[in-house]
This record gives structure tokens, C-alpha cells and sequence, in this order.
């Protein structure tokens, strides 16, 4: 009976991309509710799927600047900076944030605190810059999108992305990569999201305000949260 039962345990958490297995194609908060696993196993697996790495969509926005569609993990993403999707007392105790202080080390969220002792919490036009720790990257930068149902809530993701460009280009960093932020626990819907932070890394190019930071990528680790994003980009910048 327990042998029956770990079988069926086993096969009720879609595998890694490994040895002919597939990862999972629904979104992260389906597969945590089908799994009979611990959540941080669950966790674990969607990890080591966004391990695959794949370059999903790839377009040069002028002759100096890229934007790309990631499907893998933000957190080892070898960019100068990566952008979390924290909240405004840079308490990072769940999802992305909480990804970043364990990959990354406690100095993330000791920086953070530090960060809201001196200036208090974080707006969302605002941006709060930590070391990397043992991230790949260099910095973290930290900003707040808003929660569904908060009202103008597309001018206020659309400020928390252009305040992370405007802080990787004052770092005078090259490349950065966003999350889809606000999408999770915010309630964000991730269609609307995507056309929303995509528009704004557009605008921000287009102002002139991040001529430093020439490479742009936004990384997600569900499958359908990146083909929503995908979908989003060939909208928004198809061919006239």
C-alpha cells in the first residue's frame, strides 16, 4: 500500500525537463494544488524546469537596445541586475522575493531592511538597490506594483518598471531582467501585466532614459505565464 501510494505521489508532480520527462505546462499555483507533494518540493520541481533555460522571443527595440522573453529562474539569470517584486517594507517572506534571500543570502534582506530604516517603506514610483549576494547578478532592485483591485493600477506597474530601468541605468549596469510583477500573490492579471511592463520598457527606450542599459529581458518561471508574455510582445510589436 505505501509503495502504491508513493507511486502515485510521484506521478501526480509533473517531472523536470530530464531522461524524456516533461515539465509542467499549467501555472505554478495549479500544479502546487494537483501535487500530493510537500509545497517546497513542488517548488523545488518548477526550479529545476526553469533550469532548462529557453529564449522564448528576441527583438531589437532601436539599434541599441534588446528585449527578450525568458522562460527560466530570475534568480540565476547572469544579468548585471535583476528587478523583485517586493513589497513596500521590503519584507521578502514569500514567492520571488523570498526565492532571491535564499538563493542569494540573508545580506539581501538585512540590505533591505536598512533600505526601509532610512527612507521609509517604498512607493511604487520608487526603487531600493541591494547587493546580489550570491546571486549571479550584481544588484537586486527592488520595487512595489500594485494590487489588483487597488485602483489605477496600470499607471502604478507601469511606474515600478520604469523606476527599475531608471535605477539600472543610474547603476550603469548593461543588461537587467524583470519578473512579471504584481502577477502573483498582487493578483495582477498576467495578460494585462504583460502589456502594461512591456509598453513601459518600450516607452522608457524610447524616452531615452536607460541609453546605458542596452539589454532587456523579462524572466518567468511558468510556462504560461511566459507564453502569455510571448503572445504580448508579438501584439505589441508586430511589424506595421
Amino acid at each position: 500500500m505505501g509503495l502504491r501510494r508513493a507511486m502515485k505521489d510521484r506521478q501526480a508532480l509533473p517531472q523536470p525537463a530530464a531522461r524524456g520527462m516533461t515539465c509542467p505546462t499549467s501555472s505554478r499555483a495549479a500544479v502546487l494544488r494537483s501535487s500530493r507533494r510537500p509545497r517546497d518540493a513542488a517548488e523545488a520541481v518548477l526550479r529545476r524546469c526553469a533550469m532548462t533555460r529557453q529564449e522564448l522571443w528576441k527583438q531589437p527595440l532601436d539599434p541599441a537596445h534588446t528585449l527578450t522573453i525568458v522562460q527560466g529562474d530570475l534568480t540565476q539569470e547572469p544579468v548585471d541586475a535583476i528587478v523583485n517584486a517586493a513589497n513596500a517594507y521590503l519584507r521578502h517572506g514569500g514567492g520571488l522575493a523570498a526565492a532571491i534571500v535564499r538563493r542569494g543570502g540573508r545580506v539581501i534582506q538585512e540590505e533591505s531592511d536598512a533600505w526601509v530604516r532610512q527612507h521609509g517603506p517604498l512607493r511604487h514610483d520608487q526603487a531600493a538597490v541591494t547587493s546580489a549576494g550570491a546571486l549571479p547578478a550584481r544588484y537586486v532592485i527592488h520595487v512595489v506594483g500594485p494590487r489588483w483591485g487597488s485602483g489605477d493600477e496600470a499607471a502604478k506597474l507601469r511606474a515600478a518598471v520604469h523606476a527599475a530601468l531608471r535605477t539600472a541605468q543610474a547603476l550603469r549596469v548593461s543588461s537587467v531582467a524583470l519578473p512579471a510583477i504584481s502577477t502573483g500573490i498582487f493578483g495582477y492579471p498576467v495578460e494585462q501585466a504583460a502589456e502594461v511592463i512591456l509598453d513601459a520598457v518600450a516607452d522608457a527606450v524610447a524616452r531615452g532614459w536607460i541609453p546605458q542599459v542596452r539589454e532587456v529581458r523579462v524572466v518567468l518561471l511558468e510556462p504560461e505565464v511566459a507564453r502569455a508574455f510571448v503572445r504580448a510582445a508579438q501584439a505589441r510589436f508586430a511589424a506595421p
